[in-house]
């Protein structure tokens, strides 16, 4: 049973990368640093193969490093509507090449708030696989936008409910309750946007054996005079049967620019909450299912 139309993403994009005309952005030459706060995943479910294991890795690439590494994002070419750079390690070693475009970039902001449904196969689509020995991250494609992104048609996207209402509406339905929460705010005066989603609930097929519940937190936060990612934060905790395999995705990952300061991320006293709740949840629908 699948949940969304890619074609949709398809079609919002090719609207928010409309170019405009902008004198500011970053500059060939120019050089960022993140720092990997966050990264643990753990997981146990079946797609086209078995995903299984235990990580606290964070992937750059084809490769895994640790919580608390730096990498660097170096511009190597800026063209209308794209941007290249490169990532290398605390070595300058190479990590990852990279080319984003206006219509993958909006594209990817849109498509990633589904990521860990389309990792399950709960969702059509598809992105970097998952795996667990390489560690977790939300790809490569999100530390510099391309020059000419529109964040105002983004922002205007992300709070306009009834767009995210008909994207999830095959999670909510007469036998779970799903709820989704999407919000775009302007930080610093106008300089920064931070995009915001929340879904969670509980999913239930009973014909289909899928009883799930659901805690899924994802932000991004640009500097939009720059373009340049200030950070990302997902918490995802998913746990139940789904189509009658035992099923688990639990994953937290954050990256930040190293001057950073915000709080992007989900408080400690809420993860807490949200895990207790989901044990109580799977509880439930396992009985229920017996």
């Amino acid at each position: 049973m699948k949940k969304f139309t890619f074609f949709t993403f398809i079609l919002l994009a090719l609207t928010f990368s409309v170019p405009f005309i902008s004198v500011q952005g970053v500059i060939v030459g120019e050089e960022f640093e993140f720092v990997v706060q966050k990264a643990t995943g753990t997981f146990n479910y079946v797609d086209v193969t078995t995903v299984s294991g235990e990580t606290n890795k964070f992937r750059v690439g084809d490769t895994a490093i640790d919580k608390g590494d730096k990498i660097t994002v170096q511009v190597d070419a800026l063209g209308a509507s794209s941007v290249d750079y490169t990532i290398y390690d605390e070595s300058v070693t190479q990590l990852a090449d990279v080319t984003s475009s206006n219509l993958g970039f909006a594209l990817s902001l849109l498509y990633y708030s589904f990521y860990p449904f389309i990792m399950m196969g709960i969702s059509t689509g598809s992105v970097t696989d998952l795996d667990v020995s390489k560690g977790v991250s939300l790809g490569d494609g999100f530390y510099i936008a391309p020059p000419g992104i529109n964040w105002n048609d983004l922002y205007d996207y992300y709070n306009n409910p009834t767009n995210w209402a008909s994207l999830y509406s095959g999670f909510d339905n007469d036998e779970g309750n799903v709820t989704t929460e999407a919000t775009a705010t302007w930080y610093d005066f106008g300089d920064t946007l931070a995009f915001e989603i929340d879904v969670s609930g509980t999913y239930a097929v009973v014909a289909e054996s899928t009883h799930l519940g659901i805690y899924h937190s994802l932000r991004f936060d640009y500097n939009v005079t720059n373009n340049l990612l200030q950070g990302y934060d997902m918490f995802t905790l998913i746990s139940g049967d789904y189509q009658g395999v035992n099923t688990n995705f639990g994953m937290t990952v954050q990256v930040t620019e190293t001057s950073y300061t915000r709080d992007i991320g989900v408080s400690f006293l809420l993860i807490g909450l949200v895990s207790i709740l989901s044990l109580s949840v799977i509880i439930l629908i396992r009985r229920r299912s017996k």
